[in-house]
């Protein structure tokens, strides 16, 4: 219970909680708009060349 007598009382140990709980909350957010924009991003610009609907099969060679 030495953290109660490091911040005073109750109300000090509330005041801590609550500015951590926000901090926390605007890092989760900010990281949540990154993970998204980086998905958007990659659906939008693919590293992969999307696959021709139209093309033909590779022909197959009689065996000998």
């Amino acid at each position: 219970m030495a953290f109660l007598h490091d911040s005073g009382s109750v109300d000090g140990l509330v005041r801590a909680s609550d500015r951590t709980l926000n901090v926390l909350l605007v890092v989760m957010l900010a990281a949540f708009a990154l993970g998204s924009g980086a998905y958007y991003y990659g659906q939008m610009n693919p590293r992969v060349a999307p696959a021709q609907s139209n093309a033909q099969p590779h022909p197959v060679l009689p065996r000998a």
